[in-house]
């Protein structure tokens, strides 16, 4: 079983394959992030959120978890995504590609959709 930590790191690195502006904050959260005692926050904020700022895009951005209910830790991971997302960041993350989501998406406008 992963911890709540490694998800972050995996998330980031999804989203550098596929945004590479996002790189060079996920290779600063790497560096800064060099120990243990850091918290689910900590992690949550460098990895996901920071990069996600650099991409300074005007709308949300989708994030797909596969299978993240099945993750033994996903609750405590959800909640920290919650408590940053409830406080502005434009993010929605969910288990598997709602498209109903995706065509509205597409409808509003939206230049990109990232899932």
């Amino acid at each position: 079983m992963e911890p709540p930590q490694r998800v972050g790191q995996m998330i980031s690195r999804e989203l550098g394959a596929g945004n590479p502006r996002t790189i060079a904050n996920i290779a600063e959260a790497a560096r800064k992030l060099d120990g243990p005692h850091y918290s689910l926050r900590d992690y949550v904020t460098a990895y996901i959120f920071d990069p996600i700022r650099a991409l300074e895009y005007p709308y949300q951005l989708v994030v797909v978890v596969d299978g993240l209910d099945e993750w033994r830790n996903y609750e405590s991971f959800l909640a920290e995504l919650a408590i940053s997302i409830g406080k502005g960041e434009n993010l929605t993350v969910t288990k598997s590609i709602d498209w109903q989501l995706v065509r509205m998406a597409s409808s509003s406008g939206q230049q990109q959709l990232d899932y």
